[in-house]
């Protein structure tokens, strides 16, 4: 799965530097469910919950650039890919998911986003009653734009 910058947000150069999570940062993570676990729905990754959560850390990958006709593209692969809204899909579903306060991501262009921690929720924790995290798109706004 690779994701495609926004142009928005980040510079069309392979030098762009991902953002650093000020706050924890709301997203939905899709999931397939084969019947004896959870998986990611394109590389088939397991994805193993422990009491009701699962925390995923990887390298980021650094952003590449991809000419499509006379349209320029900069593409991510590596790092743990969520949606900014939820979503679903047939044989996938969406879970809640955060990325971490300190972690790096990228925005997508296609409502999607890429960092290099997350943590998936089973089930909405209790504590989103008291303190949701920020959304992608109030993130954004307070922390991104000017």
């Amino acid at each position: 799965m690779c994701l495609y910058l926004n142009p928005t947000y980040h510079r069309l150069d392979e030098e762009e530097k991902p953002f650093e999570a000020k706050k924890n940062i709301l997203v939905y993570k899709l999931l397939a469910y084969d019947g004896i676990g959870h998986k990611t729905p394109v590389r088939n990754y397991p994805i193993q919950f422990e009491n009701n959560k699962c925390e995923c850390i990887t390298k980021l990958g650094k952003p590449r650039c991809l000419l499509f006709g006379s349209v320029l593209y900069l593409e991510v692969s590596k790092g743990f890919h969520a949606r900014i809204e939820e979503y679903t899909k047939v044989l996938s579903s969406s879970y809640y998911a955060i990325i971490p306060k300190g972690s790096h991501f990228y925005i997508g262009d296609d409502n999607d986003i890429v960092s290099d921690k997350l943590i998936i929720y089973k089930e909405e924790p209790w504590w989103f009653l008291f303190k949701k995290p920020i959304s992608v798109q109030n993130y954004i706004e307070k922390y991104i734009q000017k």
